[in-house]
C-alpha cells in the first residue's frame, strides 16, 4: 500500500520512465508479497520449534479485529467494483483484490481455529497471517496470468461477451461481407497505440509504438507505420527502422495523413528531441523525404494547396512543401516568442488555426490564426485570463465563423493533481473571446464536433458535454465511467444535414451511440471493459449507402493487455 501511494504521488514525474510503469509496480508488489509470506511462515515454524507461548491461537480481540477489517475491506472493494470502473491493469485495483483475498482467507482460518480450538489443544495450527499471505500470492498469480489476453483468446472473449445492438466486423467499409469477428492486430514484442487510424481508399493506416520487455535495449521504444487492406486486414506494407539507412524511427503518436499519393506522419513523444516529419509513398511505403525539427512531432499534419502544416513541439508550427519537404516558414519565427505546439493544425481557406500547450521550456498558452501562405500572424489570443490560463492540447474546430478549442492541464493519460478543463469559443475572424464553458472538472484533450446549434466534447472527467454553440450553456451530459481523450464522431443525415447520432468512447473501452438532441443512449458496446484497455484513439466514422438504407461503420484503435495494438470496426 505504501508503494502504491508513493507511485501515485510521483506519478507525473516517473510516467515516462520504464520503472514508473504499472507493470513494474505490479512486479515489485508481487515480490514483496512473496517475501512477506516467506517471512511469516519462517517465523511461525521457528516459534513452533521454540515451544514459545506465542504459539497460542489468536485471542478474542484479535479475532474481532480481523473480522471487522475483513468486512470493511470487502465492502470497499465491492463499492469500488459497483460504482467505479476498475480494470486489472490498474495497480491500485489489483492491490485491493489481493489484500481482500488475504484478509478473507485469514478470517476463514481464524473462524476455523475458533471452532476447533477445544479439539486441537496442544497441536500446531495454521497461522492466519501465513494463510492470508499465501492467499495473496495465489491472487497475484491469478491476476498476473489473466491480466494479459491476446490473439484468439481475446477475440473469442469479445465475441461472446459483447452486449450491443451494433455488430463487430473484421471487414472494412465498402466491403459488405462481414463475419462478425473482431480483427486483432498483434506482433511479438508488444505494441502500443495512441493515434487514430486513417481510412484512405482501399487501405487503413495506423501508427504504433513498438515496445520491448527489455527497457535497456536499443530501440526499445521505436515507431511502426502499417498499411493494411480494408477487405482482409493483410499487411500491404510497413515502414520502420528497416526502411533504409538512417531512418531510426522514434515512437509515434502522430496519426497518418494521406494526400496526393503520399503518407505523412511525425515521430517522437514529449521527452524526445530532434525528431522528424516523414513522407512515404502511399502505395509502397517507400521513403520519399523527411523534414528535421529540434523538438518532437506529436501533431497530426494537415495539408492544403501543396503545403503541409504540423506542430513541432518547442519548434512551434512548421509549414513545409508537400513535394520536397523543404521548410517554407515557421511560427513563431526563430528567436521570437516561444510556443510549444502539439495540437493538430486546421486549415480553412487561406487561414491556418492552431494552439499551444506547455513544456519545460515554454508555458505561453495561446490560440492563433496565421496566413496559410506566408505564416504571418492574423491574430493571436493569449490564454492569460484566470479562467482560461490552461494549455491548449486539443485540436481546434473551425466552423460557422467560430473557433472551438478544448483546454486543460495534465497529460493525455494522466490527470493533473488539480485538474481543470474548459471549452473556449473565439471569433474566427478576430480571435475575440465569445464564451467559455467551465463545467468540466478535468482536461479537454479532444477535438469537438458540431451540429447546427450544438457543440459536443469529451473530457478526462469522464463526461461527454453537449453545449449550445451560441452561448456556451451545457444542455446535457453523458457519463462514460472513465476519462475520455477520444474525439467524438458525428453522423449526419445526407438529405437534411441534421445530426442523427453521436459516437463517443471512454479510455477503458466503452463505446456508446447517443441521440445528439437528448444524450439518450441508443446502444453501447462494452466488451473491451472486461480487459485491461487503454483507448486514446479518436473515432473515425464512415457512412455508405447500401440497398435498403445506409450502413455506418466506426473505426478506432486501442491497446489491450499492455502489449496488443488492436484496430476495431463496429457496424451500426
Amino acid at each position: 500500500g505504501t508503494l502504491v501511494a508513493v507511485h501515485k504521488w510521483f506519478e507525473n514525474d516517473i510516467a515516462n520512465r520504464w520503472w514508473g510503469t504499472p507493470e513494474v509496480l505490479w512486479t515489485v508488489q508481487v515480490l514483496i508479497t512473496i517475501l512477506c509470506a516467506g517471512w511469516a511462515w519462517r517465523r511461525h515454524l521457528r516459534t513452533l520449534n521454540s515451544d514459545s507461548a506465542a504459539v497460542e491461537p489468536p485471542s478474542r480481540g484479535e479475532r474481532w479485529t480481523v473480522g471487522v477489517l475483513t468486512v470493511l475491506i470487502a465492502a470497499g472493494v465491492a463499492a469500488l467494483a459497483w460504482w467505479g470502473t476498475p480494470t486489472r491493469s490498474d495497480p491500485f485495483w489489483r492491490l485491493c483484490l489481493v489484500i481482500c483475498a488475504g484478509f478473507c482467507a485469514g478470517l476463514l482460518d481464524v473462524i476455523w481455529l475458533s471452532l476447533t480450538s477445544e479439539r486441537r489443544q496442544g497441536t500446531p495450527y495454521l497461522p492466519p497471517e501465513g494463510v492470508g499471505l499465501g492467499a495473496m500470492i495465489l491472487a497475484c498469480v491469478l491476476l498476473s496470468t489473466s491480466s494479459v489476453v491476446t490473439g484468439p483468446a481475446l477475440q473469442n472473449s469479445m465475441q461472446s461477451n459483447s452486449q450491443t445492438s451494433g455488430r463487430v466486423g473484421a471487414e472494412f467499409v465498402r466491403h459488405p461481407t462481414t463475419d462478425g469477428e473482431v480483427w486483432v492486430f498483434n506482433r511479438d514484442g508488444g505494441y502500443k497505440v495512441s493515434s487514430t487510424p486513417t481510412l484512405a481508399g482501399e487501405h487503413v493506416l495506423v501508427t504504433l509504438i513498438k515496445g520491448d520487455p527489455n527497457p535497456f535495449k536499443q530501440g526499445a521504444n521505436a515507431g511502426l507505420v502499417v498499411c493494411l487492406e480494408r477487405a482482409s486486414g493483410k499487411v500491404v506494407w510497413t515502414f520502420d527502422n528497416s526502411a533504409g539507412p538512417g531512418v531510426k524511427l522514434r515512437q509515434i503518436h502522430s496519426s497518418p495523413l494521406v494526400v496526393e499519393g503520399k503518407v505523412l506522419f511525425g515521430e517522437g513523444l514529449h521527452e524526445d528531441r530532434q525528431c522528424r516529419l516523414f513522407c512515404v509513398d502511399a502505395a509502397t511505403g517507400k521513403y520519399l523525404w523527411h523534414a528535421d525539427t529540434e523538438s518532437h512531432v506529436e501533431s497530426t499534419p494537415c495539408a492544403a494547396a501543396g503545403k503541409v502544416y504540423v506542430g513541432a513541439g518547442d519548434d512551434g508550427l512548421y509549414c513545409v512543401d508537400l513535394a520536397s519537404g523543404k521548410k517554407l516558414w515557421q511560427y513563431p519565427r526563430p528567436g521570437g516568442e516561444g510556443l510549444h505546439i502539439d495540437s493538430n493544425p486546421c486549415v480553412l481557406g487561406d487561414r491556418v488555426y492552431c494552439c499551444s500547450g506547455a513544456s519545460q521550456t515554454y508555458k505561453n498558452f495561446q490560440v492563433f490564426c496565421l496566413n496559410a501562405q506566408t505564416g504571418e500572424k492574423v491574430w493571436a489570443t493569449p490564454l492569460t485570463e484566470e479562467d482560461v490560463r490552461l494549455p491548449a492540447w486539443g485540436s481546434p474546430l473551425v466552423a460557422e465563423g467560430k473557433v472551438f478549442v478544448g483546454l486543460g492541464n495534465g497529460r493525455l493519460n494522466i490527470s493533473d493533481d488539480q485538474p481543470k478543463g474548459r471549452l473556449l469559443c473565439l471569433d474566427a475572424k478576430t480571435g475575440r473571446r465569445l464564451w467559455v464553458n467551465k463545467d468540466m472538472t478535468d482536461a479537454v484533450h479532444t477535438r469537438p464536433v458540431l451540429d447546427r446549434r450544438r457543440v459536443y466534447v469529451a473530457s478526462r472527467d469522464g463526461q461527454v458535454y453537449c453545449i449550445r454553440s451560441d452561448n456556451g450553456r451545457t444542455l446535457w451530459k453523458y457519463n462514460l465511467g472513465a476519462p475520455s481523450t477520444s474525439s467524438p464522431a458525428m453522423a449526419y443525415c445526407s438529405e437534411s444535414g441534421l445530426a442523427t447520432s453521436l459516437f463517443v468512447a471512454g479510455s477503458q473501452g466503452l463505446i456508446a451511440c447517443l441521440d445528439p438532441a437528448t444524450g439518450d443512449e441508443d446502444w453501447k458496446w462494452d466488451a473491451l471493459t472486461r480487459h485491461p484497455t487503454q483507448l486514446l484513439s479518436g473515432l473515425q466514422l464512415e457512412s455508405a449507402k447500401v440497398e435498403g438504407g445506409y450502413r455506418r461503420r466506426l473505426y478506432f484503435a486501442c491497446e489491450v493487455g499492455g502489449n496488443t495494438a488492436v484496430v476495431f470496426c463496429l457496424e451500426d
